[in-house]
């Protein structure tokens, strides 16, 4: 994900069209995760939205970059799910509000 940004500011054809210090990223799924790394990584980014994001990394403390999770309620009874639901985190300075469908 970082290696396509750096492409569109540095090489691309656009690059003179692109705001290189207004930089976000967003990602579905395994995307999203990459957006979560990308953030960790690239502490500069203005925006992080990871949609459903899947990583194996469950907490990221290091991420600084303001960060939109989107997560989804799932509408069956697998307890594959539960590793990503709960517990539900309690409020704090990196939280401001938080949603959740723990089942227990």
């Amino acid at each position: 994900m970082l290696a396509a940004l750096d492409y569109l500011t540095e090489d691309s054809s656009v690059r003179s069209r692109v705001d290189s210090s207004r930089l976000g990223v967003m990602g579905h799924s395994m995307g999203g995760g990459g957006t979560l790394e990308a953030a960790k990584d690239r502490p500069s980014l203005k925006a992080a939205i990871p949609l459903t994001g899947w990583n194996l990394d469950k907490t990221w403390p290091e991420v600084r970059t303001p960060t939109l999770i989107v997560g989804a309620d799932f509408i069956d009874n697998d307890t594959r799910y539960e590793q990503f639901l709960c517990p539900i985190p309690s409020a704090s300075l990196t939280i401001a509000e938080y949603r959740g469908n723990c089942p227990h």
